[in-house]
């Protein structure tokens, strides 16, 4: 009897995430400093560009949820510039939406489908649910798994999904 909302980021077909456009963005200055850890980048904010420039509140609801990325202080630097950015940002809009108390969801969790022979991918979602200590808030899913899971369901709607879903991804 809880409200809850599921995000589910389905990468089939790519070999990588996402990274982080203001690593590489052509209005950053001197101070804008990847190489800094995690921490470091907690206690100076600006030297993120996409903070101190776009003022994006990344590193805002990062700070608040710091107890999520449980192992941070095992990265020397940003562990958010190359494909866990994606993972990173999609996972502070579920945990927002949460604290978002006008929101009245109870859980908010966030998955990623992925193909099963996209092996590609496994390096960097290892290395996600390493940095958040595997918090159940997230989780990865083969589109087989989502496959069985809507077929389960037994709607005539839902099936022609399902079949159009297998036939695009070769399942």
């Amino acid at each position: 009897n809880e409200l809850c909302l599921w995000l589910i980021e389905h990468k089939l077909t790519e070999a990588e995430f996402t990274t982080c456009g203001g690593s590489k963005s052509p209005g950053r200055k001197s101070y804008h400093d990847c190489s800094k850890s995690f921490s470091e980048i907690l206690s100076n904010k600006s030297v993120c560009y996409y903070h101190s420039a776009n003022h994006y509140n990344y590193w805002n609801i990062t700070e608040e949820n710091q107890d999520f990325f449980i192992n941070h202080d095992q990265y020397d630097r940003c562990p958010f510039k190359v494909g866990m950015n994606q993972l990173w940002r999609n996972q502070l809009l579920g945990l927002s939406i949460e604290q978002d108390e006008r929101q009245h969801f109870q859980h908010v969790t966030f998955s990623v489908v992925k193909h099963p022979r996209n092996l590609a991918l496994d390096k960097t979602l290892k290395r996600y649910q390493h940095l958040i200590a595997n918090n159940p808030k997230f989780s990865v899913l083969t589109s087989a798994d989502f496959i069985n899971a809507a077929t389960a369901v037994n709607d005539s709607e839902l099936n022609q999904w399902i079949e159009w879903y297998r036939d695009l991804y070769a399942l």
